[in-house]
């Protein structure tokens, strides 16, 4: 796809891709591969259909989009419901790679990469995240993420229980405003999880948690649970 509208698509049906490729590919429920010179609006799509990638690519996966490299485009108003798994990284609920914004969106499936950079959003994202849901479980063997790994997020939330050596409730982006989570967070194999973990000049606005802090760890032979888990506050 290279510009235009995509608006009001519905997809019901299971994507599996299997073939073996050279290269880099890019899957997703309603389009694969969007590169725009002119203004791309993808509008009020939902997936309810399954997708598998069981293939091992250098691409994207996402519910709705695999890549969307134009950051003059924008995507509203979207739903994924359907199940994602890939041998790939980034692997996201809406989209697996996008440069433009992404608003008014929900994921309500689960999300798994059998490699790193999973979120039930998008993981990689240069655009902002904003008006934006995820209640779906997110899995990466590295670098999982309720909404996204690298995407800067407003007005978000997160219930969906993310597993990954590093994990991230919601994002690990420099810029978080307004947005809270209240789902359980676990590493693996035994790396532990900090919530106030953040980047250096990170700016944090109007956010909190509801739960307690959850650490699963394989060197301890279970599982730790710290209370009073810290609330970010109103900066």
């Amino acid at each position: 796809v290279r510009n235009g509208k995509i608006k009001d698509c519905i997809n019901y049906a299971n994507i599996i891709s299997s073939h073996d490729l050279e290269g880099i590919s890019y899957t997703g429920g309603i389009i694969g591969y969007a590169e725009a010179p002119e203004v791309l609006v993808i509008n009020n799509c939902e997936n309810y259909g399954n997708i598998t990638v069981s293939n091992e690519t250098n691409g994207a996966v996402g519910g709705i989009a695999g890549g969307i490299f134009s950051s003059i485009s924008q995507v509203s108003d979207c739903k994924n419901e359907g199940e994602i798994s890939a041998n790939s990284k980034y692997v996201g609920g809406i989209a697996g790679i996008s440069h433009c914004e992404i608003k008014y969106s929900a994921n309500k499936g689960k999300v798994t990469s059998l490699k790193n950079d999973a979120a039930g959003i998008c993981p990689k994202a240069f655009s902002e995240i904003s008006f934006s849901f995820n209640e779906g479980d997110v899995y990466a063997l590295n670098n999982a993420g309720g909404i996204s790994v690298y995407g800067s997020c407003n007005v978000t939330y997160n219930t969906g229980k993310i597993t990954g050596e590093s994990s991230f409730a919601v994002t690990n982006s420099d810029s978080l405003k307004n947005s809270y989570t209240s789902s359980l967070i676990y590493t693996i194999p035994y790396f532990y999880y900090n919530l106030t973990q953040i980047k250096v000049n990170t700016k944090i606005q109007y956010c909190y948690i509801v739960i307690s802090q959850h650490i699963s760890s394989s060197r301890g032979g279970g599982s730790q649970a710290l209370s009073n888990a810290p609330t970010l506050l109103p900066s």
